[in-house]
């Protein structure tokens, strides 16, 4: 039997470390764990901005829904306002006593209820409650106005469709 010693040189495998394979697979394990990592970066900034999103839109709507509560309170209040004018004493008689009165420009703007309605109403469309005002007979005709070129003439209002035959039926 003869015995061989190895030989003392080490072996291309021993020598060079890392194999060009072993190195691949660090490569590749490497790439996923960087690909892990972006992921769940990626992962939580998109649900940091999906919670600031979803709290900038709740946000909106509770701003839109604050600002729908004073446009409708605010309009109600106007309403409140423009209803209990209008059944306010002195212009249902005026309003009676313009409906005397021949529909015709010169005969309306003439009438002292004419003149006096302006002089009271004038107060409030100079205070800036209102930005004028009319009277409406049942054929559509201004029987009194804030602009004397209005009176006597057809109210544009009649030619909205249904507008005035709700009025007349009482809504709003």
């Amino acid at each position: 039997m003869v015995l061989k010693a190895r030989s003392m040189k080490p072996s291309k495998r021993q020598n060079s470390g890392l194999t060009t394979r072993s190195f691949w697979r660090a490569c590749v394990v490497l790439g996923f764990v960087v690909l892990s990592i972006w992921g769940g970066l990626a992962a939580f900034y998109l649900q940091s901005y999906q919670t600031a999103k979803d709290a900038a839109v709740e946000h909106a709507r509770h701003s839109n829904d604050l600002a729908t509560v004073a446009v409708e309170t605010l309009y109600k209040q106007q309403m409140e306002l423009v209803l209990r004018d209008a059944q306010h004493p002195f212009l249902v008689y005026a309003a009676q006593q313009l409906l005397t009165v021949p529909v015709d420009p010169d005969s309306l703007n003439s009438a002292e209820m004419q003149t006096r309605m302006r002089n009271g109403m004038g107060m409030l469309v100079g205070a800036g409650d209102f930005e004028g005002y009319f009277i409406i007979n049942r054929d559509g005709m201004s029987l009194a106005s804030s602009r004397e070129n209005n009176t006597g003439t057809r109210n544009l209002l009649a030619d909205v469709p249904g507008f005035l035959d709700k009025i007349w039926a009482g809504e709003t």
